[in-house]
């Protein structure tokens, strides 16, 4: 029967560099190193704040945006984008496809996350004429979790706004 290694004579210890995990293996004076490349690529974290000093590229709390598109709008796939207490309601985009702007437009495969649920950020559009908002678009493989949508605009003759 073979036997197992203790933890006396082994090490063992796992790093993440360049989105590829690297698990180290030391076995007294011999080392192995095991790289595996096939694991999904990690994408940069962009954060928004109501209170960010809004420096691009928002990948930390000080530097984050003051609104939630920005974010968005240096987001590549994969990435995700945290988002912080309070109310949202600054801003607009407009989707070149109907024209009709959006507090915020999810159009690329990244998630858009509150930090501490729908009950401490909220997303508020504008349900009154003139200058309609709708809260938000969610394209095809992107994620909004965690958020309150309210006085938001929708079409209801079209489909669109079920998105």
């Amino acid at each position: 029967m073979a036997e197992i290694p203790s933890f006396e004579s082994h090490e063992v210890w796992v790093s993440v560099r360049r989105n590829r995990l690297i698990l180290y293996w030391q076995a007294l004076s011999a080392a192995a190193l095991l790289s595996v490349s096939a694991l999904p690529a990690l994408g940069a974290v962009h954060y928004v704040s109501t209170v960010g000093g809004a420096v691009a590229p928002y990948t930390n709390w000080v530097d984050a945006a003051t609104n939630i598109q920005d974010a968005i709008n240096v987001s590549a796939d994969g990435d995700t984008v945290m988002v912080s207490n309070g109310i949202y309601k600054v801003g607009s985009t407009t989707l070149s496809t109907n024209n009709i702007p959006c507090r915020i437009a999810i159009t690329n495969s990244i998630t858009v996350q509150s930090v501490n649920g729908p009950d401490y950020t909220l997303i508020e559009g504008k349900a009154t004429y003139p200058g309609f908002i709708r809260c938000a678009y969610v394209g095809t493989n992107a994620q909004l979790i965690g958020f309150t949508l309210y006085n938001g605009w929708a079409d209801l003759a079209s489909v669109d706004y079920v998105k």
